[in-house]
């Protein structure tokens, strides 16, 4: 019962994080249209309005997911939380490729190509181990077992994206300590989602029974959220720096 009566204030922070993080978010990206200079080329556009709207998109599905199952008290089930969790996850997956491809091509380097291909294998591996480990699929709908593929292997690819574009962070020294938050939040994303997965596919939501799968997945989250949250505050300084020296 003491790791039940966390849940609801779990849940509030969560969301408080993951609206912090979208704010903060859209307001560098308001800033980066306004004070665009010859530093900042399209790409860079790109990618940081790409991240926003995929953490405003999570932050929606937050909330939607707060006003369900903490307010209204509707039972766990696939609804408008997760439309927004796979469009916001989309955005952020396009950003990072989008971002990484151009690093790699204008500062094409061999050494750091291979190193991405170990990573990408080395997270390959452990998601397939993931996978294969428990089979908490059997029994399941349709939407129910995409999504339970869907969110670890969206958010594995996002973080290999991500760290593609840390194989280059001398290359984009003016964004280095915002991007660098990012690295970790993404990490704490992905092991929430396969803990998120676990705690769902094994009915302990269903049951109600929160414990410590389910506060560490939501630990996780707030972890990721605040992670992205302060990532962007940094962005946003770097930027106000930049414009007035």
């Amino acid at each position: 019962m003491a790791f039940e009566s966390l849940q609801g204030v779990f849940s509030t922070v969560i969301l408080l994080c993951a609206g912090i993080a979208a704010l903060l978010g859209l307001i560098f990206v308001n800033k980066l249209f306004k004070k665009k200079s010859q530093q900042l080329d399209g790409i860079v556009l790109f990618t940081f309005s790409f991240l926003t709207l995929g953490y405003i998109a999570l932050a929606l599905g937050e909330l939607t997911r707060f006003l369900l199952f903490s307010v209204f008290k509707q039972p766990p089930a696939i609804s408008m939380p997760d439309l927004y969790w796979v469009v916001g996850g989309l955005s952020l997956l396009i950003a990072y490729v989008v971002f990484s491809v151009h690093l790699h091509r204008k500062y094409a380097e061999s050494g750091k190509a291979v190193a991405l291909a170990i990573i990408s294998v080395a997270v390959l591996a452990v998601l397939l181990f993931y996978f294969s480990s428990v089979d908490f699929f059997s029994g399941t709908g349709t939407g129910e077992k995409f999504l339970g593929y869907y969110y670890p292997i969206i958010s594995s690819l996002v973080l290999v994206a991500s760290l593609s574009v840390y194989l280059y962070i001398g290359k984009v020294s003016t964004f280095k300590e915002g991007l660098l938050f990012f690295i970790p939040a993404n990490i704490a994303t992905l092991i929430g989602d396969m803990l998120y997965n676990y705690y769902n596919y094994m009915d302990y939501a269903t049951q109600g029974i929160y414990g410590l799968v389910g506060m560490g997945a939501d630990v996780l989250y707030v972890i990721g959220y605040a992670l992205f949250a302060i990532g962007f505050l940094a962005l946003f300084l770097k930027l106000k720096e930049i414009h007035e020296s």
